[in-house]
């Protein structure tokens, strides 16, 4: 079985689109645009949440690694997220390099890809650079469990998905810290996603932090 969750989700889900071997940060895109049009149809905005779940366990890739991979329960999984997110820096590289600003939304999508479909030269120097961090963006060592599947949206308000940032407002006083009852349990949990690695020595302390962008 693939490293890549994203080509197991392509095979299950999307039979009628090939899995380019080539091109891991159009596959991304492309497995953006699907997602969010089946979040604004009609029919998923009728599901109830239960049912919405269920979605997530099929198309989202860090839980299904959870389910599948760790045999996690669904409630279990459904807390699964990426660490490292791929949008938030790409976006940015995007619009230093076009002046382009995108969203994602089905249109916003829809426009990024078909401009790197044709080849503009800036779009396809940007997707160079991001193509060995998109290779793995969807693999073990880039998904973390969350303590409270809130903090999912609640991290990408508040810190874009930044896993140096999301850590940071964790600590007492940050804006994530309400997930946490005590330092003990901060610590146990960054210790337990191999978080160590955001801090100076490895010492979990704030002050510690280190900014990766």
């Amino acid at each position: 079985m693939s490293d890549n969750i994203l080509k197991i989700i392509y095979t299950n889900r999307y039979k009628d689109k090939e899995f380019d071997e080539h091109n891991y940060v159009k596959n991304i895109l492309t497995h953006f645009l699907e997602w969010h049009k089946i979040e604004q149809s009609s029919e998923y905005k009728r599901l109830l949440w239960q049912d919405k779940d269920k979605k997530r366990l099929e198309y989202d890739c860090d839980v299904y690694y959870y389910k599948h991979f760790e045999k996690l329960s669904d409630e279990e999984a459904l807390h699964g997220d990426t660490m490292v997110s791929f949008w938030t820096p790409y976006k940015l590289a995007l619009y230093q390099k076009t002046g382009w600003s995108y969203s994602k939304t089905v249109k916003s999508l829809e426009l990024l890809i078909k401009k790197i479909d044709s080849g503009d030269p800036n779009y396809l120097e940007v997707n160079k650079k991001f193509e060995s961090f998109a290779k793995i963006y969807y693999t073990k060592g880039n998904f973390i469990l969350l303590p409270n599947r809130k903090m999912n949206n609640e991290r990408n308000k508040f810190c874009e998905d930044r896993i140096d940032e999301t850590v940071y407002q964790c600590f007492n006083g940050g804006m994530l810290s309400h997930n946490f009852t005590d330092d003990a349990k901060l610590h146990n949990w960054i210790t337990k996603q191999n978080l160590q690695m955001l801090f100076k020595e490895k010492n979990i302390k704030c002050e510690n932090i280190i900014t990766l962008y």
